[in-house]
């Protein structure tokens, strides 16, 4: 009986020690987590007895166990998402892109095939003429120009205008509602490039001076500041020279401008196929002429620079100052 309750006391030793044990996994483990100073960074007393190194090991082999534990289940978690990520990648890429390029490669094509059947090029030096017979001036040319003169010139101009975008092929390739609203849309650029390629015929500046004195005097702000843009471009403009030829393919991108989608839901990829192939007509005018005279490398950039100035210019105040007679 004696031998069997000593067995029975070193079995409850035992259990005891294996709590203490798991007690202190546990603690160290949670050690771990919210780290003090490590207990193998300290060095021991001199004093401490052989128990307490034993147990010194024990915790410092736990925490190393449990830290490679933790890392190897970090590494896993992180090439788990990993793999993930290249997964739903590589199904976003499967789904969209190839749509995406089916649908830019069937523009394309479309595309080449509007420009196929456009008589080229768009513009020569025979079609980028632009002239118009000015009225006839006051009997005393020191006067200054009416408002009939004015309003006279700027119809011309402006008519002339539509009958020369009228004869150009992408342009008779449209449906002819589509004409009549491109038309309508952006008339006023087309006017304003072709008042400035014909400034000399109609001395611009002379009647441009008029306007702003009168304008001034009669404190008209908002007419006198428009007409100040409008003298602005015609010095930008001189000053770079333009030529017929690029004067013909800037009024052709300015017309072809689609710029309310829903009012050419039919057309819109035939214009805008026009459009760029205007674009690169003039560019490679200009590589040409850059090639040949060692022209300026910077000009397509300097005129397309040019045609938002063109959209701060109102409309309504420029049909009061150049045909008033018409409304």
């Amino acid at each position: 009986m004696q031998s069997f309750s000593n067995n029975k006391n070193d079995s409850a030793m035992r259990i005891v020690n294996e709590n203490k044990t798991l007690h202190s996994i546990l603690s160290s483990k949670s050690r771990v987590k919210t780290p003090t100073t490590p207990v193998f960074l300290s060095p021991p007393s001199s004093s401490s007895s052989s128990s307490i190194s034993t147990t010194t090991n024990l915790h410092i082999d736990c925490n190393m166990k449990i830290e490679t534990s933790n890392n190897h289940h970090t590494i896993a978690i992180t090439r788990a998402f990993d793999n993930l990520a290249k997964a739903a990648s590589h199904t976003r890429s499967n789904t969209n892109n190839k749509p995406v390029v089916s649908t830019q490669h069937h523009y394309l094509i479309n595309e080449k095939y509007y420009w196929e059947q456009i008589e080229r090029p768009l513009v020569t030096e025979m079609t980028s003429i632009f002239t118009i017979t000015p009225p006839a001036p006051p009997a005393n040319l020191d006067l200054q120009p009416t408002n009939s003169f004015i309003c006279e010139t700027a119809s011309r101009i402006l008519f002339q205008s539509i009958d020369w975008i009228k004869c150009n092929a992408c342009f008779q390739a449209l449906d002819t509602q589509i004409q009549i609203t491109l038309v309508q849309n952006n008339w006023l650029p087309l006017f304003i490039l072709s008042l400035l390629q014909c400034s000399s015929t109609v001395n611009l500046l002379n009647i441009l001076t008029t306007l702003l004195t009168k304008k001034l005097e009669n404190y008209e702000p908002n007419k006198y500041n428009q007409l100040r843009r409008i003298q602005s471009l015609l010095y930008e403009f001189d000053r770079l020279q333009v030529t017929s030829i690029e004067y013909a393919y800037l009024k052709l991108m300015l017309v072809f401008n689609p710029s309310h989608r829903n009012e050419f839901s039919q057309s819109y990829d035939q214009i805008d196929a026009y459009r760029v192939l205007i674009y690169k007509e003039l560019r490679d005018c200009l590589n040409d002429r850059l090639l040949s005279t060692s022209y300026d490398e910077l000009r397509l950039g300097r005129l397309l620079l040019k045609l938002p100035s063109l959209a701060e210019i109102d409309t309504s105040i420029v049909e009061e100052i150049f045909f008033v007679g018409l409304i």
